[in-house]
């Protein structure tokens, strides 16, 4: 089991400061889509079946555009990384040790260059997948073609990835066929289907801010025991990477993780299989946190003596 109560580093009080700004980022960028994609495009879409007429529009570059603020210099994640760099760099094995914070940064910040143009373009397609399957799951169900794209075009429901885009036009199909939206007038039907949207999109804009903010931060820590061994201020074979829970509500892949251990250069995380859920019996091969999204893991590094089991692979 994890240890209870598991002190987290650092990491936490810097990537919770990067968190909301990443948050209205991507809510920027969904509102940037919503308002590039006209009600009438939608509405065409649904009514000729041709849902991928509309996933080219140059909204989509609106949208990449907005997200990407959230990974230049001198935006939120690279102040993050600024931030973990120089509280891990105060934290053991490296108290009291002089580093070259700049090159830390800089080398931080290459990285950041390289994962955000990669989440850009992942976050950015999982979204169109997302909005081509809102699209298509209106033509199923008890709802005619014409009342879901009516429907669907005021409240544009963009910004959800696939499963979430089908889970809200099944939500709406059941509202409408349990009876519950007889008695009530248009335009409260369409303010509760507004509200479950908003509140869907915000739990996915939470999601994404979490996750891009603790893989930031356990980067910028990985960055940071590296650049102490470049350095000659640690020496490599006397310390390895631990991988910490938070030590309450673990998920079942997390769980197997726990104090795993990795060499700090180009060292990978082995779980154990997996115990429980869907994941049962995988075994999970990682450089660092985060395993999934929403992961709230990160990484220390501690004497290899003091190692519960020592690393058992480096990456490829």
């Amino acid at each position: 089991m994890p240890r209870k109560f598991t002190v987290v580093p650092a990491i936490d009080r810097a990537a919770l400061l990067a968190i909301p700004q990443v948050r209205q980022l991507f809510l920027a960028a969904v509102a940037g889509l919503r308002d590039g994609i006209s009600d009438e495009a939608v509405a065409d879409a649904i009514d000729s079946g041709a849902t991928a007429a509309i996933l080219d529009d140059e909204a989509w570059g609106v949208f990449a555009q907005i997200l990407g603020d959230a990974f230049v210099p001198d935006g939120p994640l690279s102040k993050a990384m600024a931030s973990v760099i120089k509280r891990t760099s105060a934290e053991a094995p490296l108290l009291g040790l002089k580093l070259d914070q700049g090159a830390i940064r800089n080398a931080a910040s290459r990285w950041l260059d390289r994962h955000g143009a990669d989440r850009v373009r992942q976050i950015t397609e999982s979204t169109r997948v997302g909005v081509k399957a809102v699209l298509e799951e209106g033509f199923k169900g008890p709802l005619s073609r014409r009342e879901v794209a009516r429907r669907l075009a005021r409240v544009k429901g963009f910004g959800l990835t696939e499963h979430q885009g089908q889970d809200l036009t099944r939500w709406m199909q059941r509202q409408k066929a349990s009876g519950k939206w007889t008695s009530l007038t248009e335009r409260e039907i369409q303010y509760r289907i507004d509200r479950e949207f908003g509140r869907r999109v915000r739990q996915r804009a939470n999601t994404v801010a979490h996750t891009e903010a603790y893989n930031a931060g356990n980067q910028a820590r990985r960055e940071t025991y590296r650049a102490a061994i470049d350095q000659g201020v640690i020496a490599a074979g006397d310390y390895v990477l631990e991988w910490i829970t938070r030590g309450f509500n673990v998920c079942p892949r997390c769980e197997a993780l726990d104090r795993k251990t990795a060499e700090i250069e180009d060292g990978i995380f082995v779980s154990e299989p997996v115990k429980e859920g869907k994941y049962a019996g995988q075994i999970i091969r990682v450089e660092r946190p985060t395993v999934h999204p929403r992961c709230y893991c990160t990484i220390r590094s501690i004497a290899r003596s003091d190692a519960a089991e020592q690393p058992v692979a480096k990456a490829a």
